[in-house]
């Protein structure tokens, strides 16, 4: 029986050590199996846990991990946990992607030629849209979020 609390673990450990990954969901899975060491299951049980849409819903609720699949087969690997600090919220919201319309603001993985279906548009606070910034939707709330606390920062 698999310690589905120390996978979820592993797995946000590995998020938040590379921020950002695009990848094989195989390669995801021997990184958490790395992570876990000798209390790893074996690799297709562990790609299959991950793989379940109740897995990753879990992720995102309790751990602050996005975890989906791209196109390509491609998954993707993201830690959605805000910057601790606001100086680090305001270096983030003021660098721009190096392609702002196929490159999620937050995460920063490029989509290329599928930006039109993986990334949708940002608003701030009174529904204006943002200039020159897209986001995956696993990426939304944690983006809004770090602009809503720097918006209310800086509006007193």
């Amino acid at each position: 029986m698999m310690n589905t609390a120390l996978i979820n673990r592993h797995v946000s450990a590995v998020a938040i050590q590379f921020a950002a990954f695009a990848a094989p969901l195989e390669s995801i899975a021997r990184y958490v199996a790395m992570s876990m060491g000798d209390d790893a299951p074996p690799l297709p049980e562990l790609q299959h846990y991950l793989s379940k849409r109740e897995t990753q819903d879990v992720l995102a609720a309790d751990f602050e991990v996005g975890l989906w699949v791209g196109p390509g087969r491609a998954w993707r690997l993201v830690s959605l946990s805000t910057p601790p600090t606001m100086e680090a919220i305001e270096h983030r919201l003021n660098t721009f992607p190096d392609s702002v319309s196929t490159q999620c603001a937050y995460c920063l993985i490029d989509e290329k030629n599928h930006y039109a279906t993986e990334l949708v548009k940002i608003y701030d606070l009174r529904g204006n849209p943002i200039h020159r910034r897209v986001v995956h939707r696993a990426c939304y709330k944690p983006f809004t979020v770090m602009l809503q606390q720097y918006e209310r920062v800086n509006s007193k």
